[in-house]
């Protein structure tokens, strides 16, 4: 008899309409079971499209929504990135090596000397705490101080400009 009334549970909830219920950190439909492309950020607390999560390698998607997550990671970016910069102005001064400008560590660029093997920036952008316990920050920092000096923008410019403008004649 129990099972009889299960499906007239069932058969009712289908002859009422279409009913939403919530499950995991999605939305599905009761009638036809599909899922909804909406899910609930952890963060921000808004129920926002699928299309707004970055997906996992298992095709799920994550927990947090794309704007959250970005602004997390680059939080982060720019702690680690201010640690380094900490860290390389304990073994040099950090200034124009050409005209002496030391205002603004956004304004200054890293010109390397002798052949370039490896893109600081690129470096920089992917620092974590785990960088700076394993070692790896104080390999990047030798090779900063042996291949690189520090040029203010202007001044990095025209060392490159007069380059190119030697090529040219």
């Amino acid at each position: 008899m129990s099972r009889n009334l299960k499906k007239e549970e069932r058969e009712f909830i289908v002859r009422t309409g279409t009913q939403i219920k919530k499950t995991e950190n999605t939305t599905k439909d009761q009638n036809t079971g599909d899922k909804v492309d909406e899910q609930i950020c952890n963060t921000c607390k808004k129920l926002l499209p699928v299309s707004k999560f970055y997906k996992r390698s298992n095709k799920k998607p994550e927990i947090h929504c794309r704007d959250c997550r970005n602004k997390k990671r680059d939080k982060r970016h720019r702690y680690w990135k201010q640690q380094f910069i900490y860290k390389l102005s304990e073994h040099i001064n950090i200034e124009c090596v050409k005209c002496g400008y030391d205002k603004s560590f956004s304004a200054l660029d890293f010109h390397h000397i002798k052949q370039k093997n490896f893109s600081i920036a690129r470096i920089t952008r992917n620092l974590s705490g785990k960088n700076f316990t394993d070692g790896k920050v104080e390999k990047i920092l030798y090779e900063i101080l042996i291949n690189c000096e520090i040029l203010c923008s202007n001044c990095h410019r025209e060392h490159h400009t007069k380059h190119l403008m030697k090529l040219k004649k």
